[in-house]
């Protein structure tokens, strides 16, 4: 209103309360028209709407102001038509600010939107391996499946694993870190050259100050970490 207030003043050769009466009831119209400047800066399918909705609301704005001043007589209708052009220009600056304004506004909601799906989105599972319950090794020119339930332990082997079972040993071209993530939770890490099959177990026995062994049932013995032994505690419920 201010703003409006100065420019009829000083540009359009308006006394100062005629200038303030029609400052005020022109601003008092364009902003009961924000919803709809919010409205088309928001919503619309682009900037001919924009343009046409605003170019609307001017001109209701300058005819409703133009019937009040010239109706109670603060105001000459030649005097009024002479202000016309700065009252267009103070709606066009007030437009482009509300639209600025909205379509920032806009962009912080989206952006407010697409954080809360995000925190509450369950995670995808695509980097989740399949719990297996059996493994194909090569023997000669078979091959053989073996049931996790007849293996004793894995061992790190190189880029490799050496699975060790009731009957003997074979060596699989896959990772100790793949096992650790796909074989169920009776299978434990105790170090990072071995996971051993619970059900194996005979005994634990103390090899030092915080050093561990395992005596597995076939008579193996099987180095422990502290966190190997630490995670064997938790799945055993020691």
């Amino acid at each position: 209103m201010g703003g409006l207030w100065v420019l009829l003043v000083a540009y359009g050769g308006l006394t100062v309360w005629p200038a303030l009466a029609d400052s005020m009831i022109y601003a008092a119209l364009l902003f009961g028209a924000g919803r709809l400047y919010r409205y088309a800066a928001g919503n619309t399918g682009g900037f001919l709407s924009e343009a046409v909705i605003a170019v609307v609301v001017q001109l209701l704005c300058v005819g409703l102001t133009f019937a009040v001043m010239t109706g109670v007589g603060m105001l000459a209708v030649a005097r009024f038509i002479h202000v016309i052009p700065l009252q267009a220009i103070y709606g066009l600056l007030l437009w482009i600010a509300l639209a600025y304004r909205s379509r920032i506004a806009g962009i912080k909601a989206r952006i407010t939107a697409e954080e809360s799906l995000l925190r509450h989105a369950t995670p995808p599972d695509a980097a989740k391996i399949e719990v297996i319950d059996r493994i194909s090794v090569k023997n000669g020119a078979q091959i053989e499946i073996i049931s996790i339930t007849q293996l004793t332990y894995i061992q790190a082997y190189g880029d490799y694993v050496m699975l060790y079972t009731d009957t003997g040993r074979h060596i699989k071209e896959q990772t100790m870190k793949f096992y650790e993530t796909a074989l169920p939770d009776s299978f434990v890490r105790v170090h990072r050259s071995f996971i051993v099959n619970t059900d194996r177990i005979a005994r634990i026995e103390l090899a030092g100050k915080d050093n561990y062994t395992l005596k597995l049932k076939n008579g193996a013995a099987i180095r422990v970490s502290p966190a190997g032994y630490k995670l064997l505690r938790q799945r055993l419920s020691l």
